[in-house]
């Protein structure tokens, strides 16, 4: 069974008006490989101007929504087993200037294909 892990970063402050920037990583750390993973995030509404483009790195491979537009990112790719073989997700989006003060929080989510492995959340990032 593939053992996926995502991990997501971003800021922890952000003002009105500015551009946030989060990133993604998938990776499997096996002991199988991860076929047809589907990686999703909601991005908060709040956001605006939301985009994001997906990189792979090893024999990693992305078969779906490799970039797009929109406060839900998707992408569906597959990950060997191993160090190395990985799918980075860049989402950026506005603030918008007239946005109030406050807070909001964001967890990304990866769901194998393969029965019986559950899906993973990302660490949760408050900004």
């Amino acid at each position: 069974m593939p053992a996926i892990s995502i991990a997501k970063t971003g800021p922890s402050e952000i003002a009105a008006g500015q551009t946030v920037t989060y990133t993604l990583t998938a990776t499997n750390n096996g002991p199988s490989d991860a076929s047809n993973l589907s990686i999703t995030d909601a991005v908060p509404g709040t956001l605006t101007n939301v985009s994001w483009t997906a990189l792979k790195s090893g024999t990693a491979s992305i078969t779906e929504g490799a970039a797009g537009i929109g406060n839900n990112v998707s992408v569906k790719g597959n990950i060997a087993a191993g160090t190395g073989n990985q799918i980075v997700i860049t989402i950026t989006g506005i603030v918008p200037a007239s946005a109030a003060g406050g807070s909001f929080t964001n967890t990304a989510t990866a769901t194998p294909s393969e029965p019986g492995v559950p899906p993973v959340n990302s660490n949760t990032i408050t900004t």
